[in-house]
């Protein structure tokens, strides 16, 4: 990986970094910002790591696009064009914003098949523009990585699902994705998630759409496993739950957080949080709407000792802690800090988190300001006062893709887009560690304009890097 990471940043071309699931793509990236750390004695100046989500952007080490280019929630205007887009969005960016554009060299961006035409011609633009107002900026890149095959961009919808962002399409259907890729493809294809061979080739079918009798005949003895291992009091609590709809996540994670309480005899804490609108009009609904859509910590928390939650904040980054990292509530403490006096409580959770080093983290969560950055004015124009914490004993597919997980229940009967069946169980590293709640071999999908690409790049195999690794390798 080290040697890979140094061949494309000796390269100094753009290059989109792709293949299934497993394959090490973030992996790659996280490497890629070493090595570009090493390359300047330890300085990260000019690097940027970026990704479409919250949970993409911790995973990877960096931010979200929106907080790279500081865009507040439903920025886009669908009336116009991509690129008119873009020209208004860049125009009314802050001056400080525009300076840190101009002085990123490299730009990583993982969970590329998340983000949408037109966020990547804005971002693309936006990019190129902030070397016109700077002309002695240093010339830019960006290395892509993703795999189209899994899920598509996405957006909030009023009903709390996360669909399709239909109205802009995938980032390469952008017409800044040629000029800036043309031909520059690295693909892996070593899968080191799963080592069960059969494993990997029922996935790499199920990525390209394919139901072979053997993935019905596995999905039946995990369906048969499922409800053997249900019986358990504590499986529904201890397995992580995938899920593809944020209604079915609420759900699993009140009845998880009701059970919680009354095993151990630990009384609830509720969290109501406090939003504020600054320097704009807003009706009540409106503000919390925008806030709930653009932040993940929720209006109304409500936690026990033992509850699983995730930090929704990148505030502890600094022990590891980043935005979506997991933890358990270990007990609560009293506290007489201000913020937390204005929610109406006196004591904050303790949560044990298990951090991106490797190593456990216990630290008490203080309430933050949470606050919504707008492109038209300076500093932000809504906030949130909210200790940033969220359940997490079930989360949606959309939240997984990018992690790793050794045990998860599937529940993908109600799956609605393509790619999030083969995203869902591709998640999880062996066989025995799959359960399967529902399943319909209707919901997997592949969509014909991913193929339409991919069969495009096939035809142009002279420029793709294909890169494979023996296992000894490992």
């Amino acid at each position: 990986m080290r040697q890979l990471a140094r061949r494309l940043l000796e390269s100094m071309d753009s290059t989109f970094v792709t293949g299934g699931g497993g394959v090490g793509k973030t992996r790659l990236l996280r490497t890629v910002a070493e090595q570009f750390q090493v390359s300047r004695r330890g300085a990260s100046m000019g690097l940027r790591v970026a990704a479409p989500t919250c949970v993409a952007s911790a995973t990877a080490g960096g931010v979200t696009i929106h907080a790279f280019l500081r865009l507040p929630a439903r920025c886009f205007d669908y009336k116009v064009t991509e690129k008119e887009d873009a020209v208004r969005i860049y125009a009314e960016m802050d001056q400080k914003t525009k300076q840190r554009l101009a002085v990123t060299e490299l730009l990583l961006v993982d969970e590329v098949s998340m983000v949408s035409s037109r966020m990547f011609t804005v971002l693309v633009h936006c990019m190129d523009a902030a070397r016109i107002e700077f002309p002695r900026a240093m010339p830019w890149r960006m290395i892509a990585f993703g795999d189209f095959y899994q899920l598509p961009p996405v957006y909030s919808a009023e009903n709390a699902d996360i669909v399709l962002d239909a109205e802009a399409g995938f980032a390469f259907e952008s017409p800044s994705w040629n000029g800036l890729y043309k031909s520059s493809v690295l693909e892996l294809t070593y899968v080191w998630r799963q080592e069960d061979a059969a494993f990997i080739g029922m996935l790499g079918e199920l990525r390209v759409g394919v139901v072979s009798s053997r993935l019905l005949t596995f999905m039946e003895e995990r369906m048969a496993a499922y409800r053997k291992e249900s019986q358990s009091s504590r499986f529904s609590q201890d397995v992580t739950h995938i899920f593809a709809r944020c209604e079915d996540v609420s759900k699993h994670n009140s009845q998880c957080l009701e059970e919680t309480e009354r095993a151990t005899g630990s009384g609830r804490a509720k969290y109501k949080a406090i939003d504020q609108a600054m320097g704009v009009t807003m009706t009540d609904m409106a503000l919390k709407e925008a806030l709930d859509v653009a932040l993940l910590v929720p209006f109304i928390l409500e936690v026990c000792a033992g509850a699983r939650v995730a930090m929704c904040s990148n505030s502890l980054k600094h022990k590891g802690v980043h935005n979506g990292t997991v933890g358990v509530v270990v007990r609560f403490e009293n506290c007489h800090n201000s913020a937390l006096l204005s929610l109406g409580v006196d004591k904050v959770p303790v949560v044990r988190f298990e951090s991106m080093k490797g190593t456990a983290v216990t630290t008490a969560i203080m309430p933050e300001l949470l606050k919504l950055e707008s492109v038209t004015q300076r500093g932000p124009y809504a906030q949130r006062l909210q200790v940033p914490l969220m359940l997490a004993w079930a989360v949606t597919v959309h939240r997984v893709q990018g992690l790793s997980l050794d045990r998860a229940v599937l529940d993908l009967g109600r799956c609605f887009k393509a790619g999030m069946v083969y995203v869902a169980l591709s998640r999880v590293r062996s066989m025995n560690g799959v359960c399967v709640k529902s399943f319909v071999p209707s919901k997997v999908i592949a969509d014909a304009t991913v193929q339409a690409f991919y069969a495009l790049q096939e035809g142009k195999d002279e420029n793709i890097w294909r890169l494979s690794f023996c296992r000894h390798a490992q």
